[in-house]
């Protein structure tokens, strides 16, 4: 029995290869929109479902109010200092990773409220899609996702007057095999209009995002 166990395991993984490969021919890693009667639109692809970690439990618990509500109370509660009574600066560092299982891969958004001289506040949102064999691939996802996030919290966050950053877990070094995507990577955000930090620069990503995937 447990030879028979053995002999099946590589037919399962090669459908699981050749599903997930089928699954995303058709589908651009990046999102560059499209045109449709004449209008160029660039509509969203993915779902995100906020949560918060509760200190000091380290717990993770859905928000119970939209998450822009949730930003804009707790930017105007902290806006002021409870100990020396002046103003504290607070940026919203956003960041993407994401993380192979068996069957499946995994994609954590992270939104750090950073106040200043006072640490950070953490939101997360975590999705699940069909196993994303190719590595460079996944990787662009996740920019497509930070691409995303930035798009959809841009006028918000400039409503309240809060500065973001994006965040991913690319390394320009030789060395590591991220380096394949930086440029694309970095083109994309840019033709978004915003800007992007890597390694070792983009701690939402690489720390807090990378964390929360495990």
């Amino acid at each position: 029995m447990e030879g028979q166990k053995l002999i099946f395991l590589p037919f399962f993984f090669k459908e699981l290869r050749d599903k997930s490969a089928l699954h995303y021919e058709s589908i651009p890693a990046l999102n560059w929109g499209n045109t449709k009667n004449d209008t160029y639109e660039l509509s969203n692809r993915y779902h995100f479902v906020w949560k918060t970690q509760n200190m000091p439990t380290g717990g993770i618990y859905p928000i119970k109010q939209d998450v822009h509500e949730y930003i804009k109370n707790f930017v105007n509660e902290n806006r002021i200092s409870k100990v020396t009574k002046g103003p504290q600066k607070i940026t919203a560092y956003i960041g993407v990773d994401s993380q192979n299982y068996l069957s499946y891969t995994r994609f954590v958004a992270i939104i750090a409220l950073y106040v200043e001289r006072n640490g950070a506040h953490l939101l997360i949102s975590r999705s699940d899609l069909p196993k994303i064999y190719d590595y460079r691939y996944k990787l662009l996802r996740e920019i497509d996702v930070l691409g995303e996030l930035a798009r959809n919290f841009k006028d918000f966050f400039n409503s309240i007057d809060v500065e973001f950053e994006l965040h991913a877990d690319l390394n320009n070094s030789a060395n590591h095999k991220s380096n394949g995507v930086v440029e694309e990577a970095t083109n994309y955000i840019k033709y978004l209009g915003f800007n992007l930090k890597i390694k070792d620069e983009s701690f939402a990503a690489t720390h807090a995002a990378d964390y929360f995937c495990k």
